[in-house]
């Protein structure tokens, strides 16, 4: 009886075993199918009278990038700027296109030459402060 028993025990544990690296293989083979992310870059075109000044490459991210204008410049004096973000949303039951702004306070560098009611392109950023969560990207 106690043979019985410790062969029983003793294909428990081989089974179990089995059972393990199934279930070890399986987890390996999920991760390998994932793909890693890979960063793709996008080229914005500044245009100026129908020619094209400045190429630039900005990496795509999950970040939002939003264009708005200019409302008040403390760049000189704060280094920051208030930017008015338009987006034309349809109404939930009438289906009526509305338009939502929305005031954004922006992170700037002081030397940047910005003036009120110029169009610009905003990132998505860490907090800075308890207001400030966009950063200047450049002028369109």
């Amino acid at each position: 009886m106690a043979e019985k028993k410790e062969t029983k025990k003793k294909n428990i544990i081989k089974t179990s075993k089995k059972v393990v690296e199934k279930k070890l293989v399986e987890k390996k083979a999920k991760v390998v199918e994932k793909k890693p992310v890979v960063s793709k870059k996008v080229e914005i075109k500044v245009k100026k009278d129908k020619q094209v000044i400045e190429k630039k490459e900005i990496k795509k991210s999950k970040r939002r990038i939003l264009k708005g204008i200019v409302i008040k410049d403390n760049s000189l004096s704060h280094g920051f700027l208030k930017v008015e973000v338009t987006r034309i949303v349809p109404h939930p039951l009438y289906k009526k296109l509305i338009k939502k702004k929305k005031k954004f306070l922006v992170t700037c560098m002081r030397d940047i030459e910005i003036s009120i009611g110029d169009k610009v392109l905003i990132e998505e950023t860490k907090p800075i402060s308890k207001k400030i969560s966009f950063r200047y990207v450049s002028k369109v």
